[in-house]
């Protein structure tokens, strides 16, 4: 926490800001061109009442007016409001029962954003997914080994296997997972 100490006619004001906060009325504070602890009792003093010297308290509205100050006003701002939605614990007669609701909505609401999702951004297959599909689609009896030595000799697909420089068939795990991405995009039958 961010601690700022100014004193101004004799009484000693203590402000303890979050740091981010301090950092943003501190930019603040220099685009003005005044220091710090100026620029919070300006920003202060304009949402408070006026003040009458003589008695030490605040004006009242209207004599602040009459005097030819004008009163500050805060920015009006519409009181914001938590709406809530889903199912209410009152309405269900235990807990367990109620988190049931609780998760099943959830998981409905997640699987519909993912299908949104899908639906608005296709996923992109690569080239050599593609062209391992159409290998697959001649030979699709194949045993997946053979079809990666099949695609390694055709120079389809070659693997490194993290040793640059050093080809090799490509692992029959990760040719199944592409196998399987390509029959997801419908490019081999499933």
């Amino acid at each position: 926490m961010a601690q700022r100490q100014s004193e101004k006619q004799g009484v000693p004001v203590t402000i303890r800001l979050p740091p981010e906060l301090y950092f943003w009325i501190e930019y603040a504070a220099r685009q003005k061109g005044l220091a710090v602890s100026t620029h919070i009792e300006e920003w202060i003093i304009q949402f408070m009442p006026p003040w009458d010297t003589a008695t030490g308290s605040p004006r009242p509205l209207e004599a602040s007016s009459v005097h030819g100050t004008e009163t500050p006003t805060a920015p009006s701002r519409s009181p914001q409001r938590w709406v809530e939605t889903g199912p209410k614990p009152a309405e269900y007669p235990d807990r367990e029962s109620f988190l049931k609701v609780v998760r099943t909505e959830r998981n409905a609401r997640v699987l519909e954003t993912r299908r949104r999702n899908r639906v608005a951004q296709p996923k992109v297959i690569p080239d050599h997914i593609k062209a391992i599909a159409k290998v697959r689609k001649q030979y699709p009896k194949l045993p997946l080994r053979a079809l990666s030595q099949l695609l390694y000799d055709q120079d389809i697909y070659q693997s490194n296997r993290g040793t640059p420089g050093k080809a090799c068939p490509v692992n029959a795990a990760t040719l199944s997972v592409w196998l399987r991405r390509a029959r997801d995009a419908g490019l081999l039958p499933k």
